[in-house]
């Protein structure tokens, strides 16, 4: 299963998805809750704003690989590639 998360609110993921084309799920994490526990999210005062990583979390919870330098042009290939290295695959 794959989930994107990001600051944004819903109204902006969902213009995100139609603009792109993404069937995948979208979270919304408006106050950064999930940006701070995954210690991406940027100090910017007053606002909500994460750094681009893509973490890869293995069948049992576990994260099993951090890319902290994300190519938005390339991110799907990257982590279709990190998940072979990883032997998990992808159905």
């Amino acid at each position: 299963m794959l989930w994107a998360i990001s600051t944004g609110d819903l109204a902006a993921k969902r213009t995100f998805c139609n603009q792109y084309g993404f069937a995948h799920r979208l979270l919304s994490d408006p106050q950064g809750a999930v940006a701070r526990d995954y210690r991406v999210a940027m100090p910017v005062p007053g606002v909500s704003v994460a750094n681009r990583v893509t973490v890869i979390i293995d069948p049992k919870g576990i994260v099993a690989s951090v890319d902290p330098s994300v190519d938005f042009n390339h991110a799907a290939e990257s982590a279709l590639a990190e998940l072979d290295r990883l032997g998990v695959g992808v159905k």
